[in-house]
């Protein structure tokens, strides 16, 4: 937020150590907090142990989606640069992509799995498993549902075969030396 994240605001702001996920965070908080910034990764991904299991010979698909970026009337401006972003433009082509892994999973018989991401309450918790059922032409699909209770370091960890068009998780099992496209 603007208010937080000025730059006058750093002779204000300091601590001794700031651990941040990468370094393009790093200079973000850089320019409005003083302190020692040492970038680690994912935390979370960082205490998970990579237990050697036996993995699943399939393909697990790590969804993206909000809902919102496939609207074409919502963009993003970025003052700095002077960028009109939209997200449609970027995510269009994500069914395509989707559409053409599950094609080559059916045709080499791998099974497809889509590991959901919606957080937001069961109604868009449908929204996005229906999205990806658009996508694939299928009715039936293997969706694994988002909930508090799911072990998705655990799930992904159990997959030979993990793809994403730029989820965090997906970075975080190619950090654990785990197969993941991009």
């Amino acid at each position: 937020k603007n208010i937080i994240n000025n730059k006058k605001n750093k002779k204000n702001y300091n601590v001794v150590f700031m651990f941040v996920f990468n370094k393009h965070i790093a200079k973000i908080y850089s320019s409005f907090i003083k302190g020692q910034v040492i970038p680690i990764g994912s935390f979370k991904n960082n205490i998970k142990l990579n237990l050697k299991t036996k993995k699943k010979k399939e393909i697990l698909w790590i969804s993206g989606h909000r809902d919102h970026f496939y609207n074409k009337k919502i963009l993003y401006h970025n003052m700095k640069k002077n960028i009109i972003f939209n997200h449609f433009t970027f995510y269009k082509n994500d069914g395509k992509l989707i559409k053409w892994l599950y094609d080559h999973a059916k045709k080499t018989n791998i099974k497809f799995n889509i590991l959901g991401r919606t957080q937001t309450g069961y109604k868009n918790i449908v929204k996005e498993k229906k999205y990806y059922q658009e996508v694939l032409g299928e009715e039936k699909i293997n969706f694994i549902p988002w909930s508090r209770s799911r072990k998705t370091y655990k799930i992904v960890n159990n997959y030979e075969y993990i793809f994403s068009l730029e989820v965090t998780l997906g970075t975080e099992n190619l950090v654990k030396n785990g197969k993941t496209g991009f």
